[in-house]
C-alpha cells in the first residue's frame, strides 16, 4: 500500500527574508577585503576642524568582476564611508588606492563600509578627546542642517535624520550634552 502523504503547499501572503547564519557565511561566502585607513585633520585655535584627510587602501571586490587598474573610484563615491561622510568640514580630501585581491573577495555582510566608517567615527572620538569636546556635541556640530551635501555627482541627504538618530541615542543613553 502507498503510504506517501500528499504534498501540501502553504502560502504566507508576503515576502520571506532568508539570511545565512554566520556559520553559513564562513562556509559559503567570499571573504571581505582587508583595508587600511589613515586619517588626519587640521584644527584651528578654537579646536574646530578646518581640514580632513581620509586615505584608504583596499583590495578590489572581485565579486564585481576582474580588477581594473583604470577604475575611477570617485565615479562611484568610493571609498564608501570616506567620500560620503555625513560631516561637513571646510576642506575634505578622500583618496582610495585599490589593488588586485589575491583571493576571491565579496561583500561579506557589508561591502567595504564597516572599516572606513569605524575609522572615521573612531577618529571623531580622538578629535573630541584631543580638543576636550563632547563626542556627541562634535558630531552634531559637524552634521549639516537641513542636511544636504553635494560631493561630485553624489547628493547626500542625511543631516536631519542622522541628527535625530544621534539625539535619540544620546537621550536613551542619558548622554550629558542633550
Amino acid at each position: 500500500a502507498d503510504t506517501a502523504r500528499p504534498l501540501r503547499i502553504h502560502t504566507l501572503g508576503g515576502p520571506v527574508q532568508v539570511v545565512w547564519t554566520r556559520a553559513d557565511d564562513f562556509q559559503h561566502d567570499m571573504y571581505g577585503t582587508a583595508q587600511i585607513n589613515r586619517l588626519a585633520a587640521a584644527l584651528n585655535g578654537a579646536g574646530q576642524i578646518t581640514a580632513w584627510e581620509h586615505r584608504v587602501g583596499d583590495f578590489h571586490l572581485s565579486m564585481f568582476g576582474a580588477y581594473n587598474a583604470g577604475y575611477d573610484p570617485a565615479a562611484d563615491g568610493d571609498p564608501w564611508g570616506g567620500f560620503d561622510s555625513p560631516y561637513v568640514v571646510p576642506d575634505l580630501r578622500v583618496d582610495l588606492a585599490l589593488v588586485e585581491s589575491p583571493i576571491p573577495s565579496g561583500a561579506w555582510r557589508a561591502v567595504t563600509y564597516p572599516a572606513a566608517v569605524m575609522a572615521r567615527e573612531s577618529f571623531i572620538d580622538e578629535i573630541a578627546h584631543t580638543t576636550g569636546t563632547d563626542p556627541l556635541a562634535l558630531r552634531m556640530a559637524l552634521i549639516p542642517s537641513p542636511g544636504t551635501i553635494t560631493r561630485g555627482g553624489l547628493v547626500i541627504n542625511k543631516g536631519v535624520r542622522l541628527r535625530r538618530c544621534l539625539w535619540l541615542a544620546g537621550e536613551g543613553g542619558k548622554w550629558g550634552v542633550l
